[in-house]
């Protein structure tokens, strides 16, 4: 993975959840795409954190953005592997937290959210 296809990739990702446009979002997302993150817990109980497949997750993320009208993100940092990157985010007026996203064919196939206990 360059680095240059990962910085675009991290700002278009921004930049969707930002206008809150569902369908650019999970453009950048696989069919089989898996989601780990307490958030879930939450607003999808039923997944008991683990949302699986695109249909679900547009499920979870329809409701999140329903009741987050004001969600803004703000890339903070960006670490780039082999078949992965992590993006270092802040969710405005939120404690920083850390998605580390697995791609397969320049989607992302899993992301795994993990937020920093203050």
């Amino acid at each position: 993975m360059t680095r240059e296809f990962a910085t675009a990739f991290a700002r278009e990702w921004v930049k969707a959840w930002n206008a809150h446009d569902i369908e650019k979002i999970l453009s950048h997302y696989s069919e089989d795409f898996i989601i780990e993150t307490p958030m879930a817990i939450k607003l999808y109980p039923q997944s008991h954190g683990i949302v699986v497949g695109k249909s679900e997750v547009r499920k979870y993320w329809t409701i999140g953005l329903e009741r987050s009208p004001d969600l803004k993100f703000e890339l903070l940092d960006l670490l780039i592997g082999v078949n992965s990157i992590g993006l270092h985010l802040m969710f405005v007026s939120v404690i920083p937290d850390l998605l580390f996203c697995h791609l397969s064919k320049k989607r992302m196939h899993k992301a795994v959210v993990r937020k920093r206990i203050p």
